[in-house]
């Protein structure tokens, strides 16, 4: 059985607080978002909590929506986008 540290260290976790550092918006803005199902996340008491991989999944999912359309090249090479939830990541940006 892996330790505590072993596994925040294969998937850091994240506060609301973290989150809105690195994504350089408010706290209430992410706040917000979390409520509205709209930042994957989950609650754990009256706190959020956050994986890093998603946060950043996000950030290129949404990065590919407002901007150029990836190629399933740049796609494979992204190391981070081989979480779980690349099929979703893909899917979404093959829609368009």
């Amino acid at each position: 059985m892996a330790g505590r540290n072993e596994v925040t260290k294969r998937h850091p976790i994240m506060t609301i607080q973290e989150v809105a550092d690195y994504l350089k918006i408010s706290v209430h803005t992410v706040y917000n978002m979390a409520r509205r199902g709209q930042i994957p996340c989950i609650k754990v008491g009256r706190q959020w909590r956050f994986r890093q991989a998603d946060i950043y999944n996000l950030f290129v999912q949404q990065y590919y929506q407002h901007t150029k359309k990836p190629t399933d090249a740049t796609l494979r090479s992204s190391s981070v986008l081989r979480s779980t939830t690349k099929d979703e990541t893909l899917r979404s940006t093959r829609k368009k």
